[in-house]
């Protein structure tokens, strides 16, 4: 090998790891997003998705359990009879939901990460 092969092998490696750093770093900041909780429309709490907890939300049937886990929030108890709430899955985009209509409690995540789908087809 030259040494002008040398150089740029250790040019394209060098960036590499910078490209792979920045990336890494963006990715840590981006954990900035929080779930928050609303009962019949007002604030109840705002919980980051960066630290893992379990929150009791006292609804109108009772309390449902919200679980915040790895960055994600999900509904993991709840006390309506259907639990559709439950179904809603884990969420951690910005804007996603989760609704227990007859808790009349409200999760919505602010400042997630943003989903790269723009748009659903039926």
């Amino acid at each position: 090998m030259k040494r002008k092969d040398l150089i740029l092998i250790g040019t394209l490696l060098g960036i590499a790891v910078v490209l792979f750093l920045a990336m890494f770093f963006v990715k840590q900041n981006t954990v900035n997003g929080e779930a928050v909780i609303l009962i019949e429309g007002k604030e109840y709490g705002r919980y980051p998705l960066s630290k893992d907890t379990v929150i009791e939300i006292p609804g109108l049937l009772g309390n449902n359990v919200l679980t915040i886990q790895d960055g994600e929030a999900f509904m993991s108890s709840a006390v309506c009879p259907d639990k559709i709430c439950m179904e809603f899955g884990k969420i951690h985009y910005n804007t996603e939901m989760i609704v227990c209509r007859p808790g009349s409690i409200v999760v919505i995540i602010e400042n997630g990460d943003v989903s790269e789908t723009d748009a659903v087809g039926l």
